[in-house]
């Protein structure tokens, strides 16, 4: 008889993280979510939470439901959720310094853009503004070569859906 592996052996975890990857590859995707839901269980569970990978299993999340299932609120949901797990990940790490906090701002910069975008699809115009604006205060505190272009983009798409407001 085969020993059986506890669910939060990583061996394991391993095995179902390849396997939800693989079915997204082939288009599977209720069998990927039904895995990445598995693998978030798991993680949710373990009192030593691994912030990072929750948050990325999250994103892919997203992901899935956005580009392959075009469920944007499903997608907005698990948005929220990675970035609630991106913030508590940045908030624990100890002594931080001036690039990391940087870094973080970039991080979160981008988050609230894409978040925007998504409103954007659903039509919460209003969300989707607050969501630009926090992204361009954001890229502002950074030292990134990327601000300036970052910047320009979200005050674009502002001034998009200023446009949109005025039309309907």
């Amino acid at each position: 008889m085969l020993p059986c592996l506890p669910c939060d052996n990583p061996s394991f975890m391993n095995c179902i993280s390849s396997l939800a990857r693989l079915q997204t590859s082939v288009d599977l995707i209720n069998e990927a979510q039904i895995n990445y839901e598995k693998l978030l269980d798991i993680y949710l569970q373990n009192p030593e939470q691994s912030f990072s990978e929750i948050a990325a299993i999250y994103n892919t999340l997203s992901e899935i439901n956005i580009e392959k299932q075009k469920d944007y609120t499903l997608g907005l949901y698990y948005k929220q959720k990675e970035f609630e797990f991106e913030l508590k990940y940045m908030t624990m790490k100890p002594d931080r310094t001036e690039a990391a906090i940087d870094l973080d701002n970039q991080k979160i910069g981008k988050m609230y853009e894409e978040l925007a975008n998504i409103y954007v699809q659903l039509c919460e115009y209003d969300f989707a503004r607050d969501n630009f604006k926090l992204s361009i205060q954001f890229w502002e505190y950074t030292n990134s070569y990327r601000s300036n272009e970052q910047i320009t983009i979200a005050t674009k798409k502002l001034k998009d859906l200023a446009r949109i407001s005025k039309n309907m």
